[in-house]
């Protein structure tokens, strides 16, 4: 299979969280509200919602060093979502991670593309394969 043309929810959310007050369209797209908190004239952005024993700024830095930092948005969800609820819908209801994952992976068109448990290096170098294979680096 090519990774490059994985996307999650292509066929539409099938189970959507019973809590979340949403529509989901087909396929499913992160929606435009959302997407103007990130950074869409890059080729991906990594969100990273807060979990304990996890340096967002050293995950950054590594991503960064590697691939450049025109190329791929590393986000910490706190910052942008501010608030505890905002921080929970958008992990549960817009971006759909689950436990113990905390950390998507979206394209420049609000495609999802990955789910990492960043605790794990083996998903941290999964998470650096599959960046290259989006920005055709490789």
């Amino acid at each position: 299979m090519n990774l490059q043309y994985r996307c999650f929810y292509e066929n539409g959310v099938k189970a959507p969280p019973a809590f979340c007050d949403m529509t989901y369209r087909s396929p499913y797209v992160v929606p435009a509200p959302v997407l103007t908190f990130l950074e869409m004239n890059r080729e991906a952005n990594v969100l990273i919602f807060p979990a304990e024993n996890l340096s967002y700024d050293k995950l950054k830095q590594a991503i960064n060093d590697e691939l450049g930092v025109n190329n791929v948005s590393v986000i910490d969800a706190k910052a942008l979502a501010k608030d505890t609820a905002r921080l929970n819908n958008w992990k549960k209801c817009i971006f759909l991670v689950k436990d113990p994952l905390q950390s998507v992976l979206a394209d420049n068109q609000g495609k999802i593309r990955g789910y990492y448990n960043l605790r794990s290096l083996k998903e941290v170098d999964r998470l650096r394969v599959e960046l290259k294979i989006l920005l055709k680096k490789y």
